[in-house]
């Protein structure tokens, strides 16, 4: 399970700077026990089970009081902003705004293009397939 909006740890943070540049240079798939155990999500469960334990999780939450949950929250906020973490936000947005106006090549795979013209899941599935068998 992850959290929402600003309650995230960014990936370098998670699973360290070796592994995350690895994972985003390779587009390595992991599993979710892979992921749980590098740290990238809290737990991992069969998809079966998937269900029963989100909804657990969810009743388990609500018992919380309301205030508890935002000072928690605030708390949270405020800890990544003293260790820095949240100072690269702005690096995050300049990044996206860079990155969503590369220029492409016609031989290389523009995942904006693919997804405007054949939709979101064809851009993904066309984008991974082309790792196949590489990692």
């Amino acid at each position: 399970f992850s959290g929402s909006g600003m309650n995230f740890v960014p990936l370098y943070l998670a699973v360290g700077i070796k592994r995350a540049r690895e994972l985003l240079l390779t587009g390595r798939f992991i599993t979710g026990k892979q992921a749980a155990e590098i740290g990238l999500v809290a737990r991992s469960v069969p998809g079966d089970k998937l269900e029963e334990e989100v909804e657990k999780t969810a009743q388990a939450v609500c018992l919380l009081p309301r205030d508890g949950i935002s000072i928690g929250k605030m708390s949270t906020h405020m800890i990544y902003d003293i260790l820095g973490m949240t100072k690269g936000l702005t690096q995050g947005y300049i990044s996206h705004t860079m990155f969503t106006n590369l220029r492409w090549e016609d031989d290389e795979y523009n995942f904006f293009k693919e997804r405007r013209n054949k939709g979101l899941k064809t851009g993904f599935h066309a984008r991974d397939d082309r790792y196949k068998g590489l990692v």
